[in-house]
């Protein structure tokens, strides 16, 4: 399968999840508290204490070395890391509720630990079948399960589960889709996962595991501090329902950027560059990717900035406004937040696991004093403005670092970083309040700048529109 159709399949199933998310988070918004979203953004927030341990780590070595004969000893490691983190993050979080005496963070702590237990075998199994360019498959599955998860989450809402209607089925979830994926495998590559026996296990050392592994436990560990850091530490400084209130904001308007990073990112791209040893052709690729991004997104996220409010109005009358300013200044930030999941995904497909901690450790350490800073006001107008400042200064300091990079690149490097410069230019309009068709014509002279740009670069072809 090419990279152009399991981009699609990708982007499509992303939109099924999408849709199954945005209607459980529609009924779930009349049915939970905002104590219920708070409670459970904690919880998921309490990750990033086995972060170290995941097992998407091993996928990112196997899809890496690309053609690499597969071992047991990755088996062995997947296996390691899930047991270790279901025991620090679940011991972690007792604590925590003995704590702040949220008892039932312990109750969502341990279903959403089992489910990363059996997920242990799951990202080989992907590997392999990304490795070999069957797309479709890790798509489908994606489709299924995390739609699954979504929409599992309303009748557990309906019979008053509150927190743990989040959670309570995700091991159901992630049984379905090791078989899934085990019989695709089968299938399609003929790959069978070698299970190791107990005395497998005393041939590995934990010490050389780390040793060897240490940039990427270093990288999960920060990815997970990006994505739930603010959680965390707004937990121990703020009222629970300011909690609720951001967590149901941020859930609302990240979602895209999440199954971006996570379906076309980690499963499309990362293979692709991966697979593209020249490294010439690979920037090429990368400046194209960052290109599509602005100009496909850029001016989606803009519009629902403009929109979010009528939206959320419209669906659950004033229950959830208070949460306007999240979404809106989330949508607003969205791209130049998702360029450092791109450059990091470039940095990882080139075996630079050390410029990849170095950048995703930055992030981490910008949200957690963005999230301290927002946080000892315990006003949620603060905490999201301070959360914006920091996306903006991270985002727009890495244009230095990608100009930097591809200096020698085939291409009109000025053309493609005017793109994020432009759109920082358009989402700056928005706080003078424009109106909403002054803010519509100037999307429009976007659009076609950016088309302009799209054709000097070859990825629009008159003789195609012709």
């Amino acid at each position: 399968m090419s990279v152009v159709k399991g981009v699609i399949s990708f982007i499509l199933s992303a939109f099924i999840i999408k849709l199954a998310s945005f209607i459980s988070q529609i009924i779930l918004g009349f049915y939970l508290s905002k104590e219920a979203f708070g409670l459970y953004g904690i919880a998921l927030s309490l990750n990033i204490f086995g972060a170290c341990f995941q097992s998407t780590i091993i996928q990112k070595i196997l899809i890496q070395k690309a053609n690499a004969v597969y071992s047991i000893k990755f088996t062995i490691i997947s296996i390691c890391f899930r047991i270790i983190s279901f025991l620090l993050v679940f011991f972690i979080a007792i604590a925590y509720s003995l704590i702040t005496e949220y008892y039932v963070i312990i109750l969502v702590s341990f279903f959403l630990c089992a489910a990363d237990v059996i997920n242990a075998f799951i990202p080989i199994f992907k590997a392999n079948l990304l490795i070999n360019a069957r797309y479709d498959c890790v798509a489908k599955v994606e489709a299924q399960t995390r739609s699954a998860a979504h929409l599992a989450a309303i009748p557990n809402a309906i019979l008053g589960l509150e927190a743990l209607s989040f959670v309570i089925h995700k091991p159901i979830c992630q049984i379905y889709e090791y078989f899934f994926l085990k019989s695709a495998c089968l299938k399609f590559t003929n790959f069978k996962l070698k299970i190791p026996e107990f005395r497998d296990f005393k041939s590995y050392k934990l010490s050389n595991i780390f040793l060897e592994y240490k940039w990427l436990i270093a990288i999960a560990f920060f990815t997970t501090v990006v994505v739930q850091g603010d959680y965390l530490i707004l937990g121990l400084l703020v009222d629970i329902e300011i909690i609720g209130l951001y967590f149901f904001g941020y859930t609302f308007s990240v979602q895209i950027s999440n199954l971006i990073t996570s379906s076309v990112l980690s499963n499309v791209l990362m293979a692709e560059f991966s697979g593209q040893k020249n490294e010439a052709k690979r920037n090429v690729l990368f400046l194209n990717s960052l290109l599509i991004l602005f100009l496909a997104l850029g001016p989606i996220f803009y519009t629902l900035s403009i929109f979010s409010e009528k939206i959320l109005y419209f669906i659950w009358g004033d229950v959830w406004i208070q949460s306007i300013i999240v979404i809106k200044l989330f949508f607003i930030i969205m791209p130049l937040r998702l360029l450092s999941a791109f450059l990091r995904t470039l940095f990882e497909s080139e075996g630079n696991w050390r410029e990849s901690a170095y950048l995703v450790g930055a992030g981490a350490l910008g949200v957690s004093f963005a999230s301290l800073i927002g946080g000892v006001t315990n006003d949620l107008f603060y905490i999201s403005v301070s959360m914006f400042t920091w996306y903006l200064i991270y985002g727009l300091s890495l244009l230095f670092i990608i100009g930097q990079k591809l200096e020698h690149t085939e291409g009109n490097k000025i053309l493609i970083l005017s793109i994020p410069l432009s759109y920082s230019f358009l989402f700056i309009l928005e706080f003078f309040h424009l109106s909403a068709l002054l803010a519509s014509a100037f999307i429009m002279v976007y659009i076609v700048i950016s088309l302009t740009i799209a054709y000097k670069q070859g990825l629009i072809k008159l003789d195609v529109i012709k």
